[in-house]
């Protein structure tokens, strides 16, 4: 009896460890197989920066002044906005109300709208201006359009200026009036011919923007992909220092059962010894290297390239980790029969 109770403790004592082994390998595996991931991912981020920049390689050299271009052009567009709503509130106040005598809702929609139409009237010249540089359409025609409409902005504040404020400038403060419709004048020009004249520079800014998001989109993919490698790859390097550990105990106390370190795939050998900095995982059939005395983990700056995942590396792990457990535990029966 005692020697059947003692047999039957160490088969529970060798199934408890069996299944702390099984689940260690399991957590390698996982660990290994998302780090691979990451690692490629964050390979393919950088590879299409590198690739954007190569394309892109004026704006990433472009000076500061090129750049204070691209942004004076896209401050000019809301300016001209402001300038149109400005300068059409009046007009359009007596043009709506002729039509909606008693509509303030109707009022506020055109006082917006309106600016809006001109805003992009000013956008569709300065884009025909562009297509005219490159030989696509009649050059002199949009010229000439251009200019009127950068004309016709200045005229328009002179215009509703001048009524609104006659009184003041019968007045001994008429000259502050003067130097107000001045500005409002130079700055109507200056905006509107911003935006008219600037197709080419419009374009260039257009891209020059969304080449600076796309840049640093790629590198912040770049920087969470690389910290999920190093946490995926440390976590699954502990995960296997306690496999390594447990099974060399389970070794030392049944070694009638010995059991052999894995399996591992082709990606987990390479993670976990890229990781560990030397082979702590020995393939089958491969000379023994000596690891250096106490190893720890000397994980690379910037995590190796390879391209060897697959979609299907999941199939493979768990086929030959139930064909392991299948064999262990019929060998365990086995022995424990009379």
């Amino acid at each position: 009896m005692p020697d059947n109770f003692q047999v039957g403790k160490q088969r529970l004592d060798r199934e408890r460890r069996t299944n702390v082994l099984d689940q260690g390998l399991k957590g390698i595996h996982k660990h290994s197989h998302i780090a691979a991931r990451a690692q490629k991912n964050n390979q393919e981020a950088r590879q299409a920066r590198h690739n954007q920049e190569s394309d892109y390689s004026e704006f990433n050299q472009a000076g500061l002044r090129r750049i204070n271009g691209y942004f004076f052009l896209i401050l000019a567009i809301p300016a001209a906005y402001f300038m149109d709503f400005v300068i059409l509130n009046r007009p359009v106040e007596y043009l709506v109300g002729l039509v909606f005598p008693e509509e303030s809702k109707m009022m506020l929609v055109a006082k917006i709208l309106m600016p809006l139409a001109i805003l992009g009237l000013e956008l569709y010249i300065a884009t025909q201006l562009y297509f005219a540089l490159v030989g696509e359409a009649p050059q002199r025609l949009w010229k000439n359009i251009a200019h009127c409409m950068v004309i016709v902005m200045p005229v328009m504040v002179i215009v509703t200026f001048v009524p609104q404020h006659f009184k003041v400038f019968q007045t001994s403060s008429w000259w502050i009036y003067a130097l107000l419709l001045i500005a409002l004048t130079i700055l109507a020009g200056i905006t509107h011919a911003l935006v008219i004249f600037g197709g080419e520079t419009a374009y260039e800014a257009r891209s020059y923007f969304w080449f600076l998001w796309t840049n640093k989109r790629y590198r912040r993919i770049e920087r969470q992909q690389d910290a999920k490698y190093r946490s995926e790859a440390a976590a699954g390097y502990a995960i296997l220092t306690s496999y390594i550990n447990n099974l060399n105990t389970f070794n030392r106390l049944y070694p009638e059962h010995a059991i052999t370190a894995g399996p591992f795939d082709d990606i987990t050998y390479r993670i976990m010894n890229q990781w560990a900095g030397y082979e702590i995982l020995q393939r089958p059939g491969k000379p023994n290297n000596n690891p250096p005395h106490n190893p720890a983990p000397s994980p690379p700056n910037t995590p190796p390239t390879n391209n060897d995942e697959d979609a299907t590396e999941e199939d493979g792990k768990n086929e030959y980790l139930r064909t392991i457990l299948s064999s262990r535990i019929r060998s365990e029966e086995s022995e424990v029969r009379p």
